[in-house]
């Protein structure tokens, strides 16, 4: 394999730029590297909390961004 001179994800993020540029997003199902405030202005915070709240109102399971982005 030959070493890759970009830093881990560049490729992905290069994606998820041109993806948002022409009014699309990238699929969850791979690496994503958002920063928290474009991911939330992708993905509709105010509506997922009102669905987390409903459906994990204990709070048992990490949120959306801790899953895809920070893989927790």
């Amino acid at each position: 394999m030959i070493p890759s001179t970009h830093e881990r994800g560049y490729y992905n993020r290069k994606v998820e730029c041109k993806a948002r540029e022409l009014g699309g997003l990238k699929a969850l199902y791979s690496s994503s590297y958002y920063d928290e405030e474009t991911f939330w202005s992708i993905y509709d915070k105010r509506r997922y909390d009102e669905l987390k709240r409903r459906y994990d109102p204990a709070d048992a399971f990490p949120d959306l961004y801790a899953k895809c982005v920070r893989r927790k």
